[in-house]
């Protein structure tokens, strides 16, 4: 039975680096081929969907982000049995958002599709052959891309944000402007460190005393179809703060990024998941308070090459290749 395989040398690529890998074809059967090619894709699919009063949308959104064709042999011709080895390289663009998806958490997925998004890249190998009922011969692999987010001078400098807000009694009493501000010691970490966060509770405006905060670490995904927006969050550390420290107006705490995180910040078109620190702040008798202060994690460092298999014995290897032509 003939047969491809695909072999790359990483188990991820961040975006810019350069792809190396080999087509392996195993041809047991005397096989015509019309051409023979590698095609590298990147395709964004989002699905939103709505439950109105009497009907039902399924918005959805497919984009194609990346879109590679490169030959593997330059004229069309006979492969004899054998195996035939076909090395290759792909060079990716710098700007490629990282590998995502965000499958649907509905639990009627069999009635609704749910809100879900992904953004996935897979190289095939195909080789055509000619006949109209004849199958072409194909395979394909994922890959699994990082967005490249490289330390800044920018990035190691202190960020802050400052958010005000009328806190009121019953959504309608006022009492007063309470204001809360939020820093972090640099703007990007690596998996692994803290996050060391100051928070301020401003309330000389306010009679208003806070009864607790709680901070979290967390991912956030937010996508948009048209009008539509759908939103997930996962918290990853948290920290909650005592109503006699948070009512000291200034307090530290930290906040440790796993070791093993690997959901990846991805700036898509009308799709973006990153990493913020989030504050709530929780009054008696009044309303609450909520601030997001946005971070950025590393890319990873590149992976290492590793080996490719050995070509099997007596394998053909390109460019050493002269294919017989049809009589």
């Amino acid at each position: 039975m003939n047969n491809i395989i695909i072999f790359l040398n990483k188990p991820f690529y961040v975006a810019g680096e350069t792809i190396e890998g080999k087509v392996v074809l195993v041809v047991s059967k005397k096989l015509e081929a019309k051409s023979f090619m590698i095609h590298v894709q990147g395709l964004q699919d989002m699905n939103i969907f709505r439950r109105y009063m009497y009907f039902n949308v399924n918005y959805t959104s497919k984009l194609d982000y990346l879109e590679i064709k490169q030959p593997l042999i330059m004229d069309a011709g006979i492969f004899e049995p054998g195996v035939y080895v076909f090395p290759f390289t792909v060079a990716l663009p710098s700007y490629l958002p990282s590998t995502f998806s965000k499958k649907s958490t509905s639990l009627c997925s069999f009635l609704f599709a749910g809100d879900s998004a992904s953004l996935e890249y897979t190289i095939k190998a195909e080789l055509v052959v000619p006949g109209t009922f004849t199958l072409n011969l194909k395979e394909s692999v994922p890959i699994k891309i990082i967005e490249h987010l490289g330390p800044s001078a920018d990035l190691m400098n202190p960020r802050a944000r400052l958010f005000e807000k009328n806190l009121s009694f019953c959504c309608c009493i006022g009492r007063g402007v309470g204001k809360i501000t939020v820093q972090t010691d640099k703007g990007a970490y690596r998996p692994g460190e803290a996050v060391n966060v100051s928070i301020k509770f401003d309330n000389s405006e306010t009679s208003v005393r806070p009864e607790y905060f709680k901070v979290y670490l967390s991912w956030l995904v937010r996508f948009t179809i048209k009008s539509e927006t759908a939103a997930e969050s996962r918290q990853l550390a948290s920290v909650e703060v005592d109503e006699a420290q948070a009512q000291s107006g200034e307090f530290y705490v930290q906040l440790l990024i796993p070791f093993d995180v690997s959901l990846p910040p991805v700036t898509g078109v009308n799709l973006l998941a990153y990493y913020a620190v989030e504050v709530n702040a929780s009054f008696p008798w009044a309303s609450d308070m909520k601030l997001v202060l946005p971070i950025l994690l590393y890319s990873p460092d590149p992976a290492p090459s590793s080996l490719l298999p050995l070509d099997p014995p007596h394998a053909i290897i390109y460019p050493a290749l002269n294919l017989k032509k049809k009589d």
